[in-house]
């Protein structure tokens, strides 16, 4: 991942074309069928997270995400985001998408 750094803090460089991948693939609960989505980013850039810790969420499980908390709604759902970012970014790169 590129960084810009600015006067107060690093900034990552986005990839859009990537984001718009994952959130193509639909949202990651099984048989969620719900519109728009969103690309959830699973880990904060300040912790190591980027654009190739991202998961597509719709926008209900999205808002339930920030309303229960990550372990309460990984237990609720039975996911690992971490993961499933890891498999995003892994076919990501292997379609020259995420650099």
């Amino acid at each position: 991942m590129v960084e810009v750094v600015t006067r107060f803090k690093v900034l990552p460089i986005r990839c859009p074309a990537h984001l718009a991948l994952v959130r193509s693939w639909g949202c990651c609960v099984p048989f969620c069928t719900r519109c728009p989505i969103h690309a959830h980013h699973v880990t904060t850039v300040g912790a190591g997270g980027g654009d190739d810790a991202t998961v597509g969420l719709c926008w209900w499980h999205h808002a339930q995400w920030h309303r229960l908390g990550r372990r309460t709604w990984a237990d609720l759902h039975g996911l690992d985001l971490v993961a499933i970012a890891g498999w995003n970014a892994f076919h990501s790169r292997y379609l020259g998408v995420l650099k």
